[in-house]
């Protein structure tokens, strides 16, 4: 009998190899002995206070409150504080930070970041962010908002929805 004759088993099955789930890169900083806060809820009162003020600043037709834009800078990149000040703040008023930044530089890269960590922790898609254009649109700050987005350290998700946008990148991918 020949080795063509024979016939071919197949090897036995073998079982799945077993890989470790992806680790989630978390955001650098948030509530506890990583963040500017003892713990969420004090995030989340903070950033609700500030969202306030922003809010009745703009309304009022008043600068926003210098310790907002404190606030904004030293916590932009602590997911419990940014998520919950653009929960608070939603498309419109997030649009209203923008125009009250009027080109401040720092202000502008203080909300984009913001903006870019919040997006990790809160559903910015496609409604949001177009509601958001809309509304910057209207307050004359479009082509800023679209730099914060296009420039902003955002989601996957929220960049999957931006490019659903079809924005096209301003020439500089920085506020200023």
């Amino acid at each position: 009998m020949s080795i063509r004759d024979r016939p071919v088993t197949p090897p036995p099955p073998r079982a799945p190899v077993k890989t470790a789930p992806p680790t989630l890169q978390p955001t650098p900083r948030g509530a506890g002995d990583i963040g500017n806060f003892p713990d969420r809820p004090s995030a989340a009162k903070a950033a609700r206070t500030d969202a306030l003020a922003a809010v009745a600043a703009v309304q009022d037709g008043r600068p926003v409150p210098d310790s907002v834009w404190k606030h904004l800078k030293a916590n932009a990149d602590d997911p419990d504080y940014t998520e919950k000040l653009y929960e608070r703040l939603g498309p419109a008023a997030t649009a209203d930070l923008l125009k009250a930044a009027e080109g401040d530089k720092a202000r502008l890269e203080a909300v984009q970041e913001s903006v870019g960590v919040a997006s990790h922790h809160m559903a910015m898609d496609v409604k949001w962010l177009r509601a958001f254009l809309a509304e910057a649109d209207r307050a004359g700050v479009r082509p800023v908002a679209v730099q914060v987005l296009t420039g902003a350290p955002l989601s996957e998700q929220a960049r999957a929805a931006v490019a659903k946008l079809d924005l096209h990148e301003p020439e500089a991918t920085t506020v200023a």
